[in-house]
């Protein structure tokens, strides 16, 4: 799966959920003005690859997504915690809306050569960690990683 691919299987699924969305360097969200909550962030994507059975490519792609909605610098322990709920909430929302995409025939993108590609995708080593009061500002909420293993699918022919 090419990166461009990775960013927009990510995209369905936060655009499912109706939650704003975008992607880039951690310092390109500290910076951005007039972010609407929740606001879930892809971190720049990487990516690892194996060589499998000596003819076959498989990735891996590290995926980190930032959900977040805004804070209080004087929020109590009450108030950030409700924000992490809400954003965990979503967090979990997220992981099944990618199962479905991922499980799906009829998956949320109708093309046939993205349905095959999601078919033979797999999504492990899920994790969720809470932010308090972080980022340029003051958000708090969910740190959203999991790992997207797929072949490689690239016609590397002339």
């Amino acid at each position: 799966m090419k990166r461009e691919a990775v960013r927009n299987f990510i995209k369905l699924g936060a655009d499912a959920l109706d939650i704003h969305f975008d992607s880039g360097r951690l310092t390109e969200f500290n910076s951005m003005r007039g972010k609407q909550e929740p606001f879930a962030w892809l971190e720049s994507l990487s990516t690892s690859t194996e060589l499998s059975n000596g003819s076959t490519l498989i990735d891996e792609w590290d995926v980190t997504i930032h959900i977040a909605r805004f804070d209080a610098m004087d929020s109590n322990q009450e108030l950030y915690e409700a924000i992490v709920d809400s954003c965990d909430h979503i967090a979990r929302q997220l992981i099944w809306q990618y199962n479905i995409i991922l499980g799906s025939s009829d998956s949320l993108d109708t093309s046939t050569a993205n349905r095959d590609l999601y078919r033979l995708t797999t999504m492990g080593s899920i994790s969720r960690e809470a932010f308090i009061k972080d980022h340029a500002d003051c958000m708090t909420g969910i740190i959203l990683a999991f790992k997207l293993t797929t072949p490689d699918k690239t016609d590397v022919c002339p």
